[in-house]
């Protein structure tokens, strides 16, 4: 698939870029690997998660807002794996100029070095959060798109960008729309995500707050199985002009079924709140999965249950 490519991550340390490299290193799927974060000494804690093969990579510390495309990291990459992202909704409305600055221009200036590098695929991170509010699902890639918050139109924007560049400059590139990535990273660290506060309110024994009457509905993707998306995506044929597909289950859970479930599986009573709906947040998402199956030959392979197991057990066996 990758055995002899140079490959490049964004986000490397994120959630989903260091789950990335992991697998990536862990099966040796190319020949080199070079990682990009901005690595804050706030967030030192970061280059934990990579502590026992960091020497299978090679680091590059900056922020993708800072990026040259002239850097000699580009030299010889054969493909970019774009995960570095503003990834807070709640955030990008109270930040909208440094959502756009990174997730757009960020976008822009790494399809610029694959331009000039002659860096022949690009694989870019998008979301769900393009779609907005869907009256019609399951939600498919040729919804229209009217995202709500400054965040989803940033992601838009960067798949356009990603289109454009692929019929301009002929770059192979294509956007991958995740939808709830989940995963047992996320019961020890903090993201912007329902299941990590959920996680954490557990941990901590503090009430979880839910926005709206908890009815609202997710499709939960397990992080294993968008890694590899994300790998059939690199070596795909059929997806090389900058389409957009779902990577989902196609299944869907409300707010206050998860939380059940994860009583259910902890065997912990959760205490919860109510507020009123949060600006930007959508009521109901899951995705058509049939273009990620027919172009793109994926298909989720963990359920919700079993994902919540692996992530739980884990949660528990750390107090």
């Amino acid at each position: 698939m990758l055995s002899d490519k140079n490959v490049l991550i964004t986000g490397g340390y994120g959630f989903i870029g260091s789950n990335l490299v992991r697998h990536i290193v862990e099966n040796s799927l190319a020949e080199r690997i070079a990682v990009i974060d901005r690595v804050h000494s706030e967030n030192s804690n970061k280059m934990e998660r990579l502590n026992d093969i960091e020497n299978k990579f090679t680091i590059i510390k900056e922020d993708i807002r800072n990026i040259k495309d002239s850097d000699k990291h580009f030299s010889d990459i054969d493909v970019i794996f774009h995960q570095a992202a503003f990834v807070s909704v709640p955030e990008s409305i109270k930040k909208p100029s440094e959502t756009i600055e990174t997730n757009v221009m960020g976008t822009v200036k790494l399809l610029e070095a694959c331009r000039k590098n002659d860096i022949e695929r690009f694989v870019s991170a998008s979301s769900a959060a393009v779609y907005g509010d869907q009256e019609i699902i399951p939600i498919k890639e040729t919804a229209e798109l009217k995202p709500t918050s400054p965040y989803g139109l940033s992601k838009l924007m960067a798949e356009d960008y990603c289109r454009i560049y692929s019929k301009l400059y002929g770059i192979k590139t294509v956007s991958l729309r995740y939808f709830n990535v989940y995963g047992p990273e996320q019961a020890f660290r903090r993201y912007p995500s329902v299941l990590s506060t959920l996680f954490h309110s557990m941990k901590d024994s503090k009430p979880f707050t839910i926005y709206g009457d908890g009815e609202q509905t997710r499709d939960y993707i397990h992080i294993s199985d968008v890694v590899q998306a994300n790998l059939l995506a690199a070596s795909s044929k059929n997806l090389t002009k900058g389409e957009a597909v779902n990577i989902a289950t196609g299944s869907t859970v409300s707010l206050n079924n998860l939380i059940k479930l994860v009583k259910d599986i902890t065997n912990r009573d959760i205490e919860v709140s109510h507020s009123s709906p949060r600006k930007g947040d959508l009521l109901h998402s899951v995705a058509d999965v049939s273009m990620a199956r027919e172009a793109l030959g994926f298909g989720a392979k963990v359920s919700i249950e079993d994902g919540l197991k692996k992530t739980c057990n884990l949660l528990l066996s750390s107090d």
